[in-house]
Formats: C-alpha cells, sequence, structure tokens
C-alpha cells in the first residue's frame, strides 16, 4: 500500500523535542527540537507533507476520569494520524493506539541537590572511617597488653603514656631487654609511623578542600525516604512513568509510583518548573536521563534507574501503512542519525547554557582558618575540662581518705 501524501502529526510542544510557535494567522509552526529533526527525515524519506497539531495540556497522554489526555488521546480520538515526541511503549496505551518499532531506549532516572558542605567540628576524624578507627584502638590494645606482659614491673598506667607520646611523635623510651620485647617494640615503631603520616596527609585535604555529604545514590534509598515522610519525588505531568513505576518488581520503585500519584506530585516538564522544584533540598525530580542531563546544571544526577523507557512512534489503531513507516524508521536509527541528532542538540545546547562549566559553590583552596581546625580546639578543651575535674576528683578522694584514717587512728 502507498504512503499517504498528508499526515496529522501531534506533537509534545516542549522544549528539546518540539518547539513550536504560533504565527500570527494561528498556524503552528516548528522551530526546532530533536524530535522535529527527525520527523522532517522521515517526511523526505517517505514523501509526506504534515501539520503539527498540539493537544490542549500539550502532554503525552494518560487516563484522567476515563478519557485519554495528550498526543495518545489525540490519535486514539482520531485527531491525529500519528504522534511522535518521545512517548513511551505503555501497556495501558496499547489498548487505545499502535506503536511503530521503537526508535529510542532511556534509563528513567532521578536527580536531586547536590550535598551540602559537612561541618567541619569533626574534621579530625574524617580522615580514617569507622572501621580503620576501631582497627587502630583494638591495635593500641593489643600492643598495650602486649608490652605489660614483657615487661610486668612496669606500670600500666605508664605504659599506654609512652605509646601514646611516640604516636604524637614524642621520643620512646621503653628499653627492649629480650628478643621478643625487640620484637614487639620494632612493629610497633613501624605501624605508628606509617598510621600518622597516612592521617597528617588525609587530614590537610579535609579540612584544605570542603567534604560534601552523602546523597542519595539508588532508587531503593529514595523510596525509603519517601516512605518514611523525610523526602517526596515529582515527576512530569501527562507522562506513563508512574503507571511504570507501579507495575514494577521492586517494592520501593512501587511505593515511590504510588505516593507520586496519591500526592499529585507532578511538574511540567520543560527546565524552568523542573530547576524551581529542585530549589527544596527534600525533594528529587524523577525524569529521562538525558532530559536532566540536557537541562539541569549543578545537580546530583542519580546512577541507578526506575526502568528502561522504550520510545516509538504512536500511529492510530489499523494504521494503513506501518510497514512501510517500520522500514525507514529502522534505517534512520541503524544508520546512528538518531543519535546524530541527539547529541549534536545537545552538545550545542550546553555549549549555550554554559553547562559543562565546573560548580561554583565550592570554594577555592585557601589557607586554614580557625572554623576548620575548631573540632581540634574543641577536644583539646574537652580533654582540659577533663582533666581538671578528675584531678579535683583525686584531691576530694584523697582528703576522704585521710579523714578517715585521722578517725579511724583516734
Amino acid at each position: 500500500m502507498k504512503f499517504p501524501k498528508f499526515l496529522r502529526v501531534a506533537v509534545v510542544p516542549r522544549a528539546g523535542i518540539f518547539q513550536v510557535n504560533r504565527t500570527n494567522s494561528g498556524k503552528l509552526q516548528v522551530v526546532g527540537g530533536d524530535e522535529s529533526e527527525f520527523l522532517e527525515l522521515l517526511s523526505k524519506a517517505l514523501k509526506f507533507d504534515y501539520e503539527v497539531i498540539i493537544p490542549d495540556r500539550g502532554t503525552w497522554g494518560d487516563m484522567v476520569n476515563g478519557t485519554w489526555t495528550g498526543v495518545v488521546g489525540m490519535v486514539h480520538r482520531g485527531y491525529a494520524d500519528i504522534a511522535i515526541g518521545k512517548t513511551s511503549i505503555t501497556y495501558e496505551r496499547t489498548t487505545v493506539v499502535d506503536y511503530s518499532h521503537p526508535y529510542d531506549i532511556e534509563h528513567l532516572t532521578f536527580a536531586t541537590n547536590i550535598p551540602g558542605h559537612l561541618p567541619k567540628t569533626d574534621s579530625f576524624l574524617m580522615p580514617f572511617d569507622a572501621t580503620i578507627w576501631s582497627a587502630v584502638l583494638v591495635m593500641f590494645i593489643v600492643f598495650a597488653i602486649a608490652f605489660k606482659i614483657i615487661l610486668p614491673k612496669q606500670p600500666f598506667q605508664l605504659t599506654i603514656l609512652k605509646l601514646l607520646r611516640y604516636i604524637l611523635y614524642q621520643p620512646l623510651d621503653i628499653v627492649a631487654t629480650k628478643a621478643s620485647s625487640s620484637v614487639l617494640l620494632f612493629t610497633w615503631l613501624v605501624l605508628v609511623r606509617l598510621i600518622p603520616m597516612y592521617y597528617s596527609t588525609a587530614l590537610l585535604s579535609f579540612l584544605t578542600i570542603p567534604e560534601r555529604g552523602q546523597g542519595i545514590e539508588d532508587v531503593t534509598d529514595l523510596g525509603k525516604r519517601i516512605t518514611l515522610g523525610t523526602y517526596k519525588a515529582v515527576t512530569f505531568a501527562g507522562s506513563a512513568y508512574v503507571f511504570t513505576m507501579k507495575s514494577s518488581g521492586n517494592d520501593y520503585i512501587r511505593a515511590t509510583g504510588e505516593a507520586i500519584e496519591q500526592n499529585d506530585w507532578f511538574v511540567l516538564p520543560d527546565k524552568k518548573s523542573v530547576s524551581n522544584v529542585l530549589k527544596n533540598d527534600d525533594t528529587a525530580v524523577i525524569a529521562p536521563r538525558r532530559f536532566l542531563k540536557r537541562n539541569l546544571n549543578n545537580v546530583h544526577i542519580s546512577r541507578d534507574s526506575f526502568v528502561l523507557l522504550t520510545r516509538a512512534i504512536v500511529l492510530k489503531k489499523n494504521f494503513c501503512c506501518s510497514d512501510i513507516l517500520n522500514k525507514y524508521l529502522l534505517r534512520l536509527c541503524a544508520g546512528g542519525i538518531y543519535w546524530k541528532i541527539l547529541n549534536d542538540a545537545m552538545f550545542l545546547e550546553k555549549l549555550s547554557s554554559r553547562a559543562a562549566e565546573t560548580f561554583q559553590d565550592d570554594p577555592p583552596v585557601k589557607n586554614l582558618t580557625t572554623e576548620d581546625v575548631s573540632g581540634a580546639f574543641i577536644l583539646i578543651l574537652a580533654g582540659y575540662v577533663l582533666s581538671a575535674l578528675v584531678c579535683i576528683l583525686e584531691v576530694v578522694i584523697f582528703k576522704i581518705k585521710r579523714r578517715k584514717k585521722k578517725f579511724a587512728e583516734k
């Protein structure tokens, strides 16, 4: 069957997909967008003219009060012959429309604000994690006990103080009188010289370059926070993302989709709306990875994904020439033309928006300030206070014992 000479094409009028202007005469004019170039290539290959029409809500289409909206609804009701614009394939939509062969697959992921800087009061603990600190403590206790066994005449408190002195780069005056004590002492000297060296090197980097907190890395972590009520997630209005998430086998992905639907957490699929939402530190935006990378700067985009989105051209039921359309569609995809369109557009947009610039909120490397080492001063002050309390307690106990002794002598 011969391909039609004219088609009514429903499109999603969004930046990066279809950029449409309305002329003075009221006619729609396509001025840009990845999918517009793709449609133009198809029209030249199949030699058909087309008229672009847009739905009232300008969305892909979902079920609202028993009626399909967006471009899916326009094709279903016969107002358009086909629809193009990164429309995902879902089971619900296949009940009312047909699809061409898929031409794009993309990850559905999420973006959040970049975590803030960690407080510097505990910066002296950051160079080592809990496991290393625990290992250092255990090692110190083991060596202290070993030295006490080898040198039984030396008071245990004095042994501990001498070991601590060497950790702080003070001379070690433990005398090795036996071969066993010499081996133990040599092992202690090596270990205690390496650990402070690693610690000092790491500490300087933590102090001079601000450290950021741990962000949300995967969809499971996001789902847990949404379930607890400490976080919320928004996604595009009129998309099929919520339906897809609710049918997932992952409990947390399903919970995220249900929470979005119940709380009506939807946003328009444009850069301005999404940027405004991300001003809140407790909000994530669920969207295709390519959209997030292309439109948002200085945000944290997760490497994890909810689902894979399969995109295709929406066709009205029993479309006459789906085989011919699929033939040319596959040729464009197999030749890498569609991906070239996407990559070229993303490069130009990144270049124009200066999205490749580094994150400007990070201060440059600078000299250390009082704030940077405040944690160490707090630790020293706490040690002085504790020492004073112990000293007072010793004096009080000594006086009490002396009075008891005098009373007993009488």
